[in-house]
């Protein structure tokens, strides 16, 4: 079963663009945001991936919230240290703070841009084009078949872990405190040793197939009016020119 961000990242309008112009966007705009000083330029940024994954990637809001959800709870999780102020008497010294909201705020929306470039980066560039655009740049071939690897592992260890708790579910190992306890702990041990079974099959199969440490895969060709998009380029220079210009005004 393919994975749904390897459906939609197959799927993409912006599938055909330049792989070397989608990094260099990502890395770019991603560093840029870390000098940031104020939550005007990531919100700018995440409004415009936001509307780029919704409108041009044809990306259903809900299903992009649901990809989030996880990324979301973990940034607003470890943002309330940095709201309340805590000293060493837990109870007295839990207060509120105006400059850690303030603070929570600019860091919230910084990490929340992120990880939206992230996401625009994933759900418009298959990994195989990513590996192709890693040998282009002389990373070590090693490295980029660990990439492959793993990425792909990642999702055969979930949908695994999906179809065994499916299982329990509807064997009623879920039905009560003590049951869920057992089935998951079930769960984790039988997903371990099918994760090393499937990985040893995958040995020999590649093995069999003649697999000498390098996986070769059809490149298809890019869209050259979409290669040269100005987006990609331009962007991450006029998100440095507004970053430039917050700094002056801060000073």
């Amino acid at each position: 079963m393919i994975n749904s961000t390897d459906l939609l990242a197959y799927n993409s309008p912006l599938r055909k663009c330049s792989g070397l112009a989608k990094l260099y966007f990502f890395f770019t705009t991603l560093i840029i945001l870390m000098f940031c000083d104020t939550f005007i330029i990531p919100t700018f940024v995440l409004v415009i991936i936001i509307f780029k994954l919704i409108l041009e990637c044809k990306v259903a809001p809900v299903k992009l919230l649901k990809m989030t959800t996880v990324p979301l709870i973990f940034i607003l999780t470890a943002l309330i240290p940095v709201i309340f102020s805590i000293g060493p008497s837990f109870i007295s010294s839990f207060n509120y703070s105006e400059t850690g909201f303030k603070k929570a705020v600019i860091i919230g929306v910084k990490s929340i841009a992120s990880v939206s470039l992230f996401f625009f980066l994933i759900l418009t560039t298959p990994v195989v084009q990513l590996n192709r655009v890693f040998k282009r740049l002389k990373i070590s071939p090693l490295l980029c078949e660990l990439i492959i690897l793993i990425y792909r592992y990642i999702f055969l260890f979930f949908e695994t872990a999906s179809i065994i708790h499916l299982s329990q579910k509807s064997r009623m190992g879920y039905s009560n405190f003590k049951n869920s306890l057992k089935s998951t702990g079930q769960l984790v041990s039988s997903l371990f040793v099918k994760s090393f079974s499937h990985s040893k099959a995958a040995y020999n199969a590649l093995r069999g197939r003649g697999f000498h440490g390098d996986f070769i895969f059809l490149e298809e060709e890019t869209d050259k009016k979409k290669s040269l998009s100005i987006f990609y380029y331009l962007f991450p220079l006029l998100i440095l020119f507004l970053l430039v210009g917050e700094k002056i005004w801060l000073l």
